[in-house]
């Protein structure tokens, strides 16, 4: 079975190539000098410095292999020629959710961020959003609510 590619924005790429750069070429090795250090203290069985690093090192060798991958079956979204006739991956659009305005881009789950305006298209409202165009209505029910959105513009890149 093929893997789903991560769509990222060419933004997000790089983004995610120098989170990647910083925690392999700075984090890491910082990790292995704090490791040295606490085997150096002795007694490894009874020596919580030693298992705070370890655990520390696994956390960091875990988000290394998750960026990894991201970045090996990664797709980048061209926004450059986003259309502004329907909602797709990589578009920004404004919508007005119960009388207020809003800005979202629409981009892959690895680089979603709600709080600066950037939304996966795997989320209900993302999903809700694709293929919609200027003028459109649409109802998102998400958990204890009910929103109404409607789309007010598709933004040129």
């Amino acid at each position: 079975m093929k893997e789903q590619p991560y769509y990222l924005t060419q933004e997000g790429y790089n983004q995610l190539k120098q989170e990647y750069r910083t925690l392999v070429k700075e984090e890491k090795p910082k990790i292995i000098k704090k490791i040295k250090e606490a085997r150096a203290k002795g007694n490894l069985e009874d020596n919580p410095e030693y298992d705070s690093v370890r655990e520390e090192q696994m956390h960091l060798e875990g988000k290394i292999l998750e960026i990894e991958q991201i970045l090996e079956r990664s797709k980048i979204v061209d926004t450059e020629h986003v259309t502004t006739g329907k909602i797709t991956i990589g578009s920004t659009v404004t919508v007005e959710i119960e009388g207020e305005k809003e800005t979202y881009q629409i981009v892959g789950s690895a680089e979603a961020d709600p709080g600066n305006g950037k939304i996966s298209y795997e989320s209900p409202v993302g999903k809700s959003l694709l293929g919609l165009k200027p003028g459109d209505n649409i109802e998102v029910k998400l958990p204890h609510v009910l929103l109404k959105y409607r789309v007010i513009k598709i933004h040129e890149s």
